[in-house]
């Protein structure tokens, strides 16, 4: 008993001395993985090496996917262009009708319906105009499309002819039901949104647009970006006069838990996230006032239904600059139609840059976050994407963070600009699973086209490498042309000039991973 109690009594001395040691190791390592989550999300300290000058005299044309988007990503040089006298229209694309944790905010768990969720989309509107008010555009500027939230992207993707329109989850409707949309009743489909957004550029002329980033995590943004630059690359094709003049700006919303630190910071600058700084794109500052950041804070809280749900994030934009990137359509590397061997090495390719730098880790799957590698990663993360182009092909290397499995599926798009021809092609580890022309809604198979194999598209698979090598004339699609491939009489005088190049892996039909889309111009 008594030598019990003594070693009881060493073990009640030397406890405190483990439990703090044990309390300043558990400490240092949260603060070390605090530190490292929080530099990874905000961003480190970025040199910008350019500032974005606004010329007061440029008719200014800002695209909003949603309404407050405006406002977060560029409220604070639309209230300077304001002040001095542009002019300045905002075209917000859907009203943001699909927000369900606003519809809750304001009607109750069980007020959660198709009418209420219209309901949502007419009180954004309201607050829209009220925010642009604030940021002393003039009564008017604003033009609402009224097309589905959350569902631009597949109307770009899958949804594009007037009679297959997206049907929204949330209202449950194929059509705009707002009377104040620019074409009322117009269907919910690629097509009809390509349409009604060349018919505002040429109504409204602008010299400066402002557009959703490519890189931005959330679908409708992204995809914006893609039927915006479409839009402006068909117009130029058309001989509008003044497509070739206009300067395209791009705005980041979605990016994990970007800005960091949340709330109001005012002084603070904005950096890019991390995962964006250092990927080679051109970031411009706009540097603001303290007026014209107030003025930016005081138009985010006119957004009250938001407000309401995520205060701390959305005024984490008003802060003493504002970020931009210009748009610029990618040289694919210019090749002979037999320099690049499809066998799944990279040797040939040589040391050029990628068409497409992706992020590390940034899984859709984790609701736009951007922290320190708690995203999926391996065989369905894409790195980067490599382009070429011959008069005939079209050549695409994609470099993954892991060898691909056989349960994952690498989808690629190819499209068009100038003939709205979207090809999207289905590769696992056994080869290519289909090949599909969404304009013509059909399944193509490779058995079917072309001759021979020089018309065939090829795709080879080695290591943590993924090769393609498709035809150009699969890409085009001139008029009369509905049925196989274009022959080369069809296709004289018709060139594959512009392309929309994206990828994104599945694996059992979840999408794990996917890139910016990005605008190739042929070496044609």
């Amino acid at each position: 008993m008594h030598q019990r109690r003594s070693t009881a009594g060493r073990r009640m001395y030397l406890r405190p001395v483990a439990w703090i040691w044990i309390a300043g190791l558990a400490l240092f390592v949260l603060l070390a993985v605090s530190s490292a989550l929080f530099s990874w999300s905000k961003g480190q300290p970025f040199t910008f090496t350019s500032k974005l000058n606004l010329n007061p005299k440029h008719s200014i044309l800002v695209f909003a996917p949603h309404a407050d988007d405006e406002t977060l990503g560029a409220g604070g040089l639309l209230a300077r262009a304001a002040a001095k006298g542009a002019r300045i229209h905002v075209v917000f694309i859907t009203n943001g009708d699909g927000f369900r944790a606003a519809v809750q905010k304001r009607f109750g768990k069980n007020g959660v319906n198709p009418a209420r969720y219209i309901e949502l989309g007419e009180l954004r509107q309201h607050e829209a105009i009220s925010a642009l008010g604030r940021l002393g555009v003039k009564e008017g500027a604003a033009i609402f499309l009224g097309y589905p939230d959350h569902g631009i992207e597949p109307m770009w993707t899958t949804n594009w002819e007037l009679d297959r329109p997206y049907r929204s989850i949330h209202t449950g409707l194929t059509r705009s039901p707002y009377r104040n949309s620019f074409h009322h009743g117009m269907p919910y489909a690629g097509e009809a949104l390509l349409r009604d957004i060349k018919a505002i550029l040429k109504e409204y002329e602008p010299d400066d647009l402002y557009i959703p980033h490519p890189n931005d995590m959330h679908p409708d943004h992204w995809a914006t970006n893609a039927f915006v630059i479409t839009a402006l690359e068909q117009l130029k094709s058309e001989g509008w006069p003044l497509a070739r003049k206009v300067r395209i700006f791009t705005y980041l919303v979605h990016r994990g838990n970007w800005p960091s630190p949340g709330g109001k910071h005012l002084g603070n600058p904005l950096f890019p996230p991390n995962s964006l700084a250092n990927l080679g794109l051109a970031w411009l500052e706009f540097p603001l006032s303290r007026e014209e950041a107030r003025m930016k804070y005081e138009a985010i809280l006119r957004y009250k239904s938001q407000v309401a749900v995520m205060r701390r994030y959305l005024v984490s934009f008003a802060r003493r600059n504002e970020l931009f990137g210009e748009y610029r359509p990618v040289n694919p590397l210019p090749v002979g139609d037999d320099t690049l061997k499809i066998n799944g090495s990279a040797v040939d390719w040589g040391a050029g840059r990628p068409a497409i730098i992706d992020p590390v880790a940034d899984s859709p799957l984790a609701a736009y976050r951007d922290t320190f590698r708690r995203n999926i990663t391996g065989p369905v993360d894409i790195k980067a994407v490599y382009a070429a182009n011959s008069p005939r092909f079209l050549f695409l290397r994609l470099d993954l963070e892991e060898p691909p499995r056989p349960d994952v599926t690498y989808r690629i798009y190819l499209y068009n600009v100038l003939a709205a021809q979207h090809l999207d092609i289905d590769l696992k580890t056994s080869g290519i699973q289909r090949v599909t022309n969404l304009a013509a809604n059909r399944r193509i198979w490779q058995s079917s086209w072309g001759s021979g194999p020089d018309e065939a598209i090829q795709e080879a698979m080695n290591g943590r490498t993924i090769e393609l090598r498709v035809p150009l004339r699969a890409l085009a699609n001139p008029p009369g042309q509905e049925e196989g491939l274009p022959s080369p009489r069809a296709m004289r005088g018709f060139k594959v000039r512009k392309l929309f190049v994206g990828a994104e892996t599945l694996q059992y039909g979840t999408k794990m991973d996917r890139v910016a889309w990005t605008v190739l111009d042929l070496n044609l």
